[in-house]
C-alpha cells in the first residue's frame, strides 16, 4: 500500500502473512490514521511504487489509530510526473513502479518466457500505448 503523509510525501507499506489478517479490515483506501510499532526498512528492488529508498513494515504489535478530524487540505493521491525520457528509460527496469496513462494502440498474442525471479514459464504480451 502507499502512505502518505500531511505534507505530501509517501512511502510505501507491506502487511506480510498472516500479518495481513490483523489490517485487511482495519485500513480502508482514503482513510486517514496514525500508524506506530512497524519496521522501516529499505525498499523492495522488485517493487517501488513511490520515489523512497525506505519502507514500511507491519508487525503484529503495528497500532493502527483512525483520524477522524482531517485536516481539509491533507492530500489524497501520491504521484509524480515523469517525462517521455524517463518512461523510456524505465523500460524493463524494476526500480521503479510506473503506471501510464495514454491510448492503447496495439496488443500482442499471449507467448511465455521463462523469468529469473520465477521457476518456470510465466505468460508476456507486449502493450503498446500512445501517451497524449
Amino acid at each position: 500500500m502507499v502512505l502518505i503523509d500531511e505534507e505530501g510525501n509517501s512511502i510505501h507499506a507491506q502487511v506480510y502473512p498472516p500479518t495481513d489478517e490483523l489490517f485487511k479490515n482495519r485500513v480502508k483506501e482514503g482513510g486517514v490514521y496514525t500508524f506506530s510499532y512497524f519496521r522501516v526498512r529499505a525498499s523492495n528492488i522488485y517493487y517501488k511504487p513511490v520515489e523512497n529508498e525506505e519502507m514500511l513494515v507491519f508487525t503484529k504489535w503495528t497500532k493502527v489509530e483512525e483520524v477522524l478530524a482531517v485536516p481539509p487540505a491533507f492530500p489524497m493521491y501520491a504521484y509524480s510526473i515523469a517525462s517521455q525520457e524517463q518512461l523510456q528509460a524505465r523500460i524493463d527496469s524494476r526500480a521503479q513502479f510506473t503506471d501510464v496513462i495514454g491510448v492503447i494502440t496495439a496488443i500482442s498474442n499471449t507467448g511465455t518466457t521463462q523469468t529469473k525471479l520465477r521457476q518456470g514459464d510465466s505468460t508476456k504480451r507486449t502493450v503498446t500505448i500512445q501517451t497524449p
